[in-house]
C-alpha cells in the first residue's frame, strides 16, 4: 500500500499525509525504523527539557507523544480489522502530553519505548492484518484506517 492508494484523504490529516514520501508500507516501516536507530540521542538530551516558546512541546513531549500515536493507531487497525462497530475515537494530544510527565524520563527510555510500540504495531500489520489494511469502517466513524499508518511511518527525523 502507497499513500496513493487512501482515497479519500481524511482532510485533517491531509497536510501531513502530503509530507509523507509516497512508499510502501514495508520500506516505510524499515526507513522509520532506521532513522530512530540513527538518532542523535546525546543532542536530544541536551534539548529534551528545553522549549522554543512557551506552551510549545519540548522533544521529550514529541517523543512521548509519538509513543502514544502509535499505541492509540494499533488499537484503532485492530478493532478495524476485527470489524468492531465502536465508534473510533480520537485523543487529546495536548492533554496526553500534559499528564505523561515525559520530563522525568531519559530520551533513551523513550525512543526505546518507540522502538518497541513500533515493533508491535509491525508484526500486527505484516503479520494479521495485510488483507484488511485498507477496509472501511462500517461505523464510518473513520473514512479509512489507512490514514493513520502513512502519517506514523512518516520521517521520524528530528532536526536540531
Amino acid at each position: 500500500m502507497k499513500k496513493l492508494d487512501i482515497n479519500p484523504i481524511p482532510p485533517n490529516f491531509a497536510k501531513y499525509i502530503d509530507l509523507v514520501a509516497d512508499t510502501d508500507l514495508k520500506r516505510a516501516f524499515d526507513e522509520s525504523s532506521r532513522q530512530l536507530n540513527d538518532l542523535d540521542k546525546e543532542v536530544l538530551e541536551k534539548l529534551g527539557d528545553k522549549r522554543y516558546a512557551p506552551g510549545k512541546w519540548t522533544v521529550k513531549d514529541i517523543l512521548q507523544h509519538l509513543a502514544d500515536s502509535d499505541r492509540i493507531m494499533s488499537y484503532q487497525a485492530l478493532m478495524l480489522a476485527r470489524k468492531d462497530e465502536s465508534v473510533l475515537q480520537g485523543f487529546d494530544e495536548k492533554l496526553h502530553v500534559k499528564n505523561a510527565n515525559a520530563l522525568r524520563r531519559t530520551v533513551d527510555e523513550m525512543i526505546e519505548e518507540i522502538k518497541v510500540a513500533r515493533a508491535s504495531t509491525i508484526l500486527y500489520l505484516t503479520v494479521s492484518m495485510t488483507k484488511y489494511f485498507c477496509i472501511k469502517p462500517s461505523s464510518g466513524s473513520m473514512k479509512s484506517p489507512c490514514w493513520p499508518w502513512v502519517l506514523r511511518l512518516s520521517a521520524i527525523k528530528v532536526t536540531t
